[in-house]
């Protein structure tokens, strides 16, 4: 494992559930809540990225990966909320190396 390098994590992110779920016209609108806050390292998705990650056995859309450490509580089902007022829906999660130290969060940008 190579270490990480100091300010590589510089985006401080909302990592959010849904408190709640709305019917709204043809769908529904979700109410999110911030569990927790973190240092994250935020980049554009590339192939080699996500091939390295997923092996490939992601079928959604990757726009992003995002990179923080472990925390038991990050479910597929929750998003990264960045302070520009983006939402990055969870996709896919690896824990690196299996040793529960650092996350990697497929995901997709959504309006």
């Amino acid at each position: 494992m190579t270490p990480r390098q100091s300010g590589t994590r510089r985006h401080l992110v909302e990592l959010q559930s849904i408190t709640g779920r709305v019917p709204a016209g043809d769908g529904y609108t979700d109410t999110w809540a911030t569990y927790a806050t973190a240092w994250a390292s935020v980049l554009p998705a590339d192939a080699a990225a996500v091939a390295r990650v997923s092996a490939n056995t992601i079928e959604s859309p990757i726009t992003h990966v995002v990179e923080t450490d472990y925390r038991a509580a990050i479910k597929p089902q929750h998003r990264v909320w960045l302070k520009s007022a983006r939402a990055l829906y969870i996709t896919g999660i690896a824990n690196l190396e299996e040793r529960d130290i650092t996350h990697v969060l497929l995901c997709e940008e959504r309006q």
